[in-house]
C-alpha cells in the first residue's frame, strides 16, 4: 500500500508490498494494491517499454500493436487477436528448470487459439516452455526437455474459466509435478520429472507464439509473473485472492483516548471506485480480531476457493483447514462459511492442544437447531452443542459429558448473527451472547493435553464427519489459550460499532480531445463513466485535491492540485496549480492517466460505546473485503474531533463579503437496516443591518426665503460586497447648493463631519468604516442663501463582519426511513 504524505497529503510515488518465497525474474514495480506484491504489471504507455521491475533481472519488453486498457490491478494490455504481441528481449534468467507463469486473462471467449506467455529458443515455437488456449476448448501448459520431448498438461476451457470476467491462471512445475490453477484453484495435475530444454539466446513472448506470427490472443492480459520456483497451492491463492480479505494492522502508536471525541476524520485516496475496504478501531488486537500472543487459532473464514487445507488460519500455528461441501457466505466480518451436513477439518497440530485455560469465540448464525448439533468440536479436549430448543452444553478433557454441564437456555436465536464466547479458568465455565455474561458454572478441571483431530461444523474424531451436524453459519472463529476478560468478550462483540466502511466515490480516465500537455496546463477533461460513475465529471468537485498519474516509460508520475471548476457533463476540469512536488512525463501525460482524488471521510464515534473502550485506543486495522480487483490506497491526517456546531447555538463568523453559508450534515447510524435523514433544517442568526431600513422624514425647515423645501427621507444600506455603507435620501426641492452628512461612532455624544455633497445629490458611500463598531448618520441640505435645514437622523446600524452572525444551525427533527 503506497504510503501518503504528511500534512499536504501528497502522495509521494509509487509504494508497494512485496512478499516473495524464491526468486521472481519477472516483477513489476508499479503500484500495487494491498496484498498484490510481486505481481507484474503491463502498466506502460503504447509504443514504450512497458514494464519497469523491482527485481534486478530487468526483463523490459516492448509492444506491438497493443493497446492500454483498465486492467485487474492499475493499466493492461488489450490484445486484438490477429496482430498484436508483447516482445521479452532474450535473457538467461528465463531459462529455468522450476517454474511459474502467473497471469490475470480476460476474454468474451476463451475458446480460442491464443497464447498467453512462450520461453522460446530462437524465437522458435513449442522450444522451450509455454502456456495457451487452443480452440478445441482446451488449455495447455506444456513443456521440453532437453530431448526434446513435448509434454502436455491440459483442461477442459470452458469448465474453468468464465468469458466477459477476469481470471487468474497458473501454471506450475516444481521438479516432480506439475500444475494447472485457475481462479485460485487447482484444476489439473500430473508427476513429471524432466529436466527443461534451456536457451539464454531465446526471447520470450506475451499474447502469441514464437516471434509473433499465430496463435494472437483475443482479450486482456494483465499482471504476467514468472518465477524459478514451483509456487505453492497457498501461494497461488494469495495471488487470486488480490489483498481481498486482508488485514492490514497499524498499532505502533501510542493510545489514545476517543471516548469524549465525536468524530474521527481522515483522508483516503484510492484509483478505483466502490465500498471494500473498512477500518476498525480498538484497544487490543484482540478487540479488532487480528491474533495475538495468547492467539492459539484465528479463522476469519473469508476464503472463497482454493484447494487442500486452504481455510487459513491467521495466527501463526498454521492450523488450516479443508473444507467438505461447505458453502462461501456473507458473514458478519466479511465472509463465512454455510454449514448444511458439511465440515472443516482441521490440523491437530500441538499448538491447537490447549491445556489450563482457554476462550473459545465465534459469530454464529443457526438456521435451525437440531439434538446435539455441534459447531466446534476438538475430539475429547473442548467441545459444544447446541439441542433442538437452542440450549447450549460444554464438554471439555477434564470432564467429557455433556449432560453433566446441562443444556443452558442462553438466549440463541435462529436466523440472526450473534456472538457466542466461552470461557474456562480453573474449574469455572463461563457463556457469553452479544457480550453479555449469560450463565456460569463449575465444570471439572483445567483441560489436559490431547493431539485429537478437530472439526468445525459436526461431531467427530476423525477428518470426515458422519452425525452431529450443525445447520448454519460460522464466521470469525477463534481459540486463546487464556480466559478472556468480560470486557474483551464485550470489545469483541461490539466491533461493528468501532468499524468504519469506506466508499470511494470518485475515479476516472484520461480524455484524448484534452490531456495535461504539461506542468503549466491546468486545464483538462476526464472520463468517470469508465468506471461507471453517471457523468463524465461525477463525482469530483470544486475544492478537491485530484490525483493524476501514469505509468510512462516504465517511470511513474504523479501530480496533484486543487480542483477550481468542474463542469460535470462533459468532464472538463481546471486546477488552480499543480502542487510543487508534482512529476509530469516529458511530453506530458497521455489518455492513458488515471485520476482520483482525496476525499475526507468521517468516522463517528459519539455515544457508539462506552467510554471504557474507547479511553485507549492502540490499534487501527484496515480490512480489504472485496478481492475483485486491485486497488492503489492511501491514508493521511487521521485526527480526532468535534463537530463544528452545538445544538444548544453556535456562533460561526466569516470574512467579509461572504454570501452564502455552506454546511454538511454528517449522518450516523449503528442499526444497518435503517437510514437516518433530515426531515426539517432550522437558521436562528442576529442580523447585521438590513440592506434598506425604514426610511425616516427629512423634516423640512425655514431658509432666509421663508419657502418650505419639500417632504424628504432618509436610510441606510450597508453594502453586501465591500466594507461601506451607502447613505440614501428623498427631497422633492431645488433649492439647495448641496447635503451636509455626519456621523456618530460608537454611541458617542459628538458627531463628526463626512462631507457636503454636489447638488441633487440623492446618496453618498461612506468607506471609513470598520467592523465590530456602530454607527449613526443624519443629512441635512444647506440652500442656495446658506441656510441650513434641520437633521433627518438614521436608524442605528451594528457593523458585524459584514454579513449575518449565525447563532445556531439545529436539526429540528431526524426522520428514520
Amino acid at each position: 500500500m503506497g504510503g501518503g504524505g504528511g500534512g499536504s497529503g501528497y502522495i509521494g510515488g509509487a509504494g508497494g508490498i512485496t512478499v516473495t518465497n524464491g526468486t521472481t525474474t519477472a516483477a513489476g514495480g508499479a503500484t500495487q494494491g494491498i496484498g498484490l506484491g510481486g505481481a507484474a504489471s503491463t502498466n506502460g504507455t503504447n509504443g514504450k517499454v512497458i514494464v519497469s521491475y523491482t527485481t534486478t533481472d530487468r526483463n523490459h519488453a516492448t509492444p506491438t500493436g497493443t493497446t492500454v486498457t483498465n486492467g485487474i490491478s492499475g493499466k493492461a494490455r488489450s490484445f486484438n487477436g490477429s496482430s498484436d504481441f508483447v516482445l521479452i528481449p532474450a535473457s538467461s534468467n528465463l531459462d529455468v528448470q522450476n517454474l511459474t507463469i502467473e497471469a490475470w486473462v480476460y476474454s468474451d471467449n476463451f475458446n480460442q487459439s491464443g497464447f498467453i506467455f512462450e520461453k522460446t529458443t530462437n524465437g522458435l515455437v513449442n522450444t522451450q516452455y509455454s502456456c495457451f488456449f487452443n480452440n478445441t476448448n482446451t488449455f495447455y501448459f506444456r513443456t521440453h526437455n532437453t530431448t526434446p520431448t513435448q509434454d502436455d498438461l491440459t483442461l477442459t476451457t470452458n469448465s474453468y474459466f468464465v468469458n466477459g470476467s477476469w481470471n487468474h491462471v497458473a501454471c506450475t512445475y516444481d521438479g516432480v509435478n506439475k500444475k494447472v490453477y485457475v481462479n485460485g484453484a487447482e484444476a489439473a495435475t500430473k508427476a513429471y520429472t524432466q529436466t527443461l530444454q534451456t536457451n539464454p539466446a531465446g526471447t520470450a513472448i506475451i499474447g502469441a507464439y514464437g516471434s509473433g506470427t499465430s496463435y494472437f490472443f483475443n482479450g486482456k492480459i494483465d499482471e504476467v509473473k514468472i518465477s524459478n520456483v514451483g509456487r505453492s497451492a497457498e501461494e497461488i491463492a494469495e495471488s487470486y485472492r488480490a489483498g481481498r480479505d486482508k488485514y492490514i494492522s497499524l498499532n505502533n502508536f501510542s493510545a489514545t483516548d476517543l471516548s469524549s471525541k465525536a468524530s474521527l476524520p481522515f483522508y483516503i485516496a484510492a484509483d478505483r471506485p466502490g465500498t471494500y475496504l473498512t477500518a476498525t478501531i480498538g484497544e487490543s488486537n484482540f478487540a479488532n480480531y487480528q491474533p495475538d500472543a495468547n492467539t492459539v487459532a484465528l479463522w476469519h473464514l473469508d476464503e472463497r476457493s482454493g484447494s487442500g487445507a486452504y481455510i487459513k488460519d491467521s495466527s501463526d500455528n498454521a492450523n488450516n483447514g479443508s473444507t467438505t461441501s461447505t458453502t462461501h457466505v456473507e458473514g458478519k466480518i466479511g465472509k463465512g462459511r454455510l454449514f448444511s451436513n458439511s465440515s472443516i477439518a482441521l490440523s491437530s497440530g500441538s499448538n491447537a492442544n490447549v491445556t489450563g485455560d482457554i476462550t473459545l469465540d465465534m459469530w454464529i448464525k443457526p438456521n435451525s437447531f437440531a439434538a446435539a448439533a455441534t459447531p466446534i468440536h476438538k475430539d475429547s479436549q473442548y467441545s459444544f452443542q447446541i439441542n433442538t430448543s437452542g440450549q447450549v452444553s460444554w464438554a471439555d478433557s477434564s470432564n467429557w459429558n455433556y449432560a453433566a454441564f446441562g443444556a443452558t437456555n442462553i438466549g440463541l436465536t435462529t436466523g440472526n448473527w450473534q456472538h457466542l464466547a466461552f470461557t474456562k479458568t480453573g474449574g469455572t465455565v463461563k457463556i457469553y451472547l452479544n457480550g453479555v455474561e449469560k450463565a456460569s458454572k463449575s465444570f471439572g478441571g483445567a483441560l489436559t493435553s490431547t493431539a485429537n483431530i478437530m472439526n468445525m461444523g459436526c461431531y467427530s474424531g476423525v477428518s470426515v464427519c458422519g452425525s452431529a451436524y450443525f445447520n448454519g453459519s460460522l464466521d470469525e472463529v477463534r481459540i486463546s489459550n487464556i480466559a478472556r476478560s468480560a470486557s474483551e468478550i464485550r470489545q469483541a462483540y461490539e466491533v461493528g460499532l468501532r468499524s468504519h466502511p469506506i466508499t470511494i466515490d470518485f475515479a476516472a480516465i484520461g480524455a484524448v480531445s484534452n490531456v495535461i500537455s504539461s506542468s503549466t496546463d491546468t486545464s483538462f477533461n476526464i472520463d468517470a463513466t469508465a468506471y461507471g460513475l453517471s457523468s463524465k465529471g461525477s463525482g469530483i468537485y470544486k475544492g478537491d485535491k485530484i490525483i493524476v498519474r501514469e505509468n510512462y516509460n516504465g517511470t511513474e508520475y504523479i501530480a496533484q492540485g486543487t480542483v477550481r471548476s468542474v463542469t460535470p457533463s462533459i468532464g472538463a476540469i481546471t486546477v488552480s496549480s499543480w502542487d510543487a512536488a508534482s512529476t509530469f512525463p516529458a511530453g506530458g501525460f497521455t489518455e492513458n492517466a488515471d485520476f482520483f482524488k482525496w476525499q475526507q471521510e468521517y468516522w463517528p464515534l459519539t455515544n457508539n460505546t462506552i467510554s471504557s473502550h474507547m479511553d485507549g485506543i492502540n490499534t487501527l486495522t484496515l480490512k480489504q473485503t472485496d478481492g475483485q480487483e486491485g486497488r492503489t490506497i492511501w491514508l493521511d491526517s487521521f485526527r480526532s474531533g468535534n463537530y463544528l456546531t452545538n445544538p444548544a447555538g453556535s456562533t460561526l463568523t466569516s470574512s467579509l463579503g461572504r454570501q452564502y453559508l455552506q454546511y454538511r450534515a454528517i449522518f450516523s447510524s449503528f442499526d444497518p437496516f435503517v437510514s437516518p435523514s433530515l426531515s426539517m433544517v432550522s437558521f436562528a442568526a442576529t442580523t447585521g443591518p438590513t440592506p434598506y431600513l425604514t426610511p425616516t422624514p427629512m423634516p423640512a425647515y425655514d431658509g432666509d426665503t421663508g419657502g418650505v423645501q419639500g417632504a424628504s427621507s432618509c436610510y441606510l444600506e450597508e453594502s453586501r460586497l465591500d466594507n461601506s455603507v451607502t447613505l440614501h435620501w428623498t427631497d422633492g426641492a431645488t433649492d439647495e447648493i448641496g447635503y451636509e452628512i455626519e456621523k456618530q461612532i460608537n454611541n458617542a455624544e459628538e458627531w463628526q463631519f463626512v462631507d457636503i455633497t454636489t447638488p441633487n445629490a440623492q446618496s453618498y458611500s461612506d468607506t471609513d468604516v470598520a467592523a465590530g463598531n456602530i454607527y449613526r448618520y443624519r443629512v441635512r441640505k444647506r440652500g442656495d442663501d446658506g441656510a441650513t435645514g434641520d437633521w433627518c437622523g438614521t436608524q442605528v446600524i451594528d457593523m458585524r463582519t459584514g454579513n449575518a452572525q449565525i447563532e445556531g444551525l439545529k436539526i429540528q427533527g431526524v426522520r428514520i426511513d
